[in-house]
């Protein structure tokens, strides 16, 4: 039971974070995922996939050269999913997130410019 909160914990954590930049945007909890509103809109520039021992963090932006070798200089696991259109990344824990913060939110950053989201 405790690893399940541990990765709601960190979704909180990354929440909290994005709410200092982007505020009013609320976690919507969906049967497969956790995506995000704001006034009762979805807006799902990014969302989770929560698993037993870790969580999937979708960013939703264009796949650049600099974006993918900032991200492989980084521990993170990620791939870039043609599917979804975005980023999916790896996060185990809080403190792999808390490691890795300026990389993730420079792609939460991106993902909001994407689809014209203002900061």
């Amino acid at each position: 039971m405790e690893k399940k909160y541990t990765v709601l914990k960190c979704v909180d954590t990354i929440i909290n974070d994005v709410s200092q930049y982007a505020s009013g945007f609320e976690l919507k909890y969906n049967r497969a995922y956790i995506g995000l509103s704001k006034n009762g809109i979805t807006s799902n520039f990014i969302f989770f996939r929560p698993k037993k021992n870790y969580v999937y963090l979708y960013s939703k932006c264009e796949e650049t050269p600099e974006r993918s070798d900032t991200l492989d200089n980084t521990d993170l696991e990620w791939i870039y999913s043609t599917r979804s259109r975005g980023y999916r990344i790896k996060i185990n824990k809080v403190e792999e997130y808390k490691n890795n913060r300026l990389v993730i939110e420079s792609l939460i950053h991106n993902a909001m410019e994407y689809r014209n989201i203002e900061v």
